[in-house]
This record gives C-alpha cells, structure tokens and sequence, in this order.
C-alpha cells in the first residue's frame, strides 16, 4: 500500500512539474523536484489556473 502510495505521489508532482516546466514558468525540472506536492499545487493553481482567467 505504501508503495502505491509513494508512486501516486511522485505521479502527481511529475504532472505538476511537466504543466510548469512546458509553460514556461521555470526554466528547469531540477528546482521543482525539490518542491512538495502541495507547492507544486500552489504553483499551478496560482500560475496557470490564474493566468486563464
């Protein structure tokens, strides 16, 4: 269970990443892999999710 877990996780913040990374927010993946799940969330929410509106 754990496992799965583990890789949900590291799924989700690799989506994050990517969406941020393709945008042109951040230059590279390296920064952003240091970020928690929740401030890669915050990041998008506040930068891309913002920025359709």
């Amino acid at each position: 269970m754990a496992k799965n877990l583990k890789k949900a996780i590291n799924d989700a913040k690799e989506y994050y990443i990517t969406k941020l990374v393709n945008a042109g927010f951040f230059m590279n993946h390296s920064v952003l892999s240091t970020y928690t799940l929740s401030e890669l969330k915050k990041e998008y929410t506040n930068l891309i999710e913002k920025g359709r509106r």
